[in-house]
């Protein structure tokens, strides 16, 4: 009896072996196809700066064990990964960063069953966008499942509560465009890293636990609205496009210092805003509902004019920002584009 387990035991491990060194070879991202929810005539130099939410199921057999799950990924800008409402890992800084893929081990994410991966991508201005993704999941019986980035994907503009939830509704979401497959321009062939790098962990609150009860929570935000970022050009390195809220620019002439936030050091915009929690009234300005806030404007630049991220003083008291409007005698600014 226990000589036949010993045996059993070993039958089975030498599957789960063989299976692995069976798949031994590097991973790529042949198969998949660049994605993104676009109209059929699009321009893809011209998709605006925004979010694209993506959802796809993958079912494993519940009849055999996973040995290796990996999966490979990158997106034209910037994108975050989750798989059953769990966080897997991505990109949030260096728009240009796509063009080194990243390969995640999910084993410990996947379940027997059905599966759900989703993924937040971001184009950070108009420019292509497209988001790629190969699932290479290797079973105890040495058979392989994959999924891929494809038209069978779901997809949206809009952010919806719990998008990347297993039992989120996505019937209503559309599907979306298969751009070109793997390897074709304009992103060219990708390599895939050698070693895959485990999911990332939730991030820890920066808030410490024991919070004063006369703690002094701030009553509201000031950012910058209405954006007003300077695309350049493609050529000016090696065809990518830049916007200035992507390049390091200090506003000169003045005290101001702007922190790097998302997606560049500094953002450009047209109007200073104000969010104020827990008020029931904002004076002044044009109100607006925000996130359960009221928005309200505190400086607007004007038709063809730009403002700066703001910065505040030591003691609270004063904003500081840069900003430019255009002299009155100038002619009328060129009209937006959609």
């Amino acid at each position: 009896m226990g000589w036949r387990l010993q045996g059993l035991i070993a039958v089975a491990l030498g599957m789960a072996l063989t299976a692995a060194a069976q798949d031994a070879k590097p991973m790529d991202l042949d198969g998949a196809k660049w994605i993104w929810l676009m109209a059929p005539d699009a321009n893809l130099n011209t998709i605006p700066e925004q979010s694209c939410f993506f959802r796809a199921g993958v079912a494993v057999t519940e009849r055999e064990r996973i040995v290796t799950a990996d999966l490979a990924v990158t997106a034209d800008n910037l994108y975050e990964v989750i798989i059953n409402g769990k966080p897997v890992g991505g990109r949030a800084a260096n728009p240009d960063g796509w063009r080194s893929t990243k390969r995640f081990d999910v084993s410990s994410l996947l379940i027997l069953g059905d599966n759900t991966i989703a993924v937040h991508a971001y184009n950070t201005a108009p420019s292509p966008a497209g988001l790629i993704l190969k699932l290479h999941v290797v079973l105890t019986d040495g058979s392989i499942v994959e999924r891929v980035t494809d038209a069978t994907w779901k997809s949206s503009l809009e952010f919806e509560p719990n998008w990347d939830q297993r039992d989120f509704n996505d019937q209503h979401w559309a599907p979306p465009r298969e751009i070109t497959a793997h390897g074709a321009p304009p992103w060219n062939k990708l390599a895939v890293p050698d070693k895959a790098e485990p999911p990332s962990k939730a991030k820890e609150s920066p808030v410490e636990e024991n919070i004063p009860d006369d703690f002094a929570w701030p009553s509201g935000i000031v950012y910058v609205g209405d954006d007003r970022s300077f695309t350049l050009a493609q050529g000016s390195r090696g065809g990518a496009w830049h916007t200035l809220g992507n390049m390091i620019f200090n506003p000169g002439s003045t005290r101001a210092f702007p922190e790097h936030d998302f997606p560049g050091p500094m953002k450009v915009g047209q109007t200073l805003r104000a969010i104020r929690w827990n008020s029931p009234l904002v004076k002044g300005g044009a109100d607006v509902s925000v996130g359960g806030g009221l928005s309200t404007i505190l400086v607007d630049a004007g038709d063809g004019g730009a403002l700066g991220s703001p910065t505040v003083s030591f003691d609270g008291k004063w904003g500081y920002f840069s900003m430019v409007r255009p002299h009155q005698d100038a002619p009328p600014p060129p009209p937006r584009p959609p």
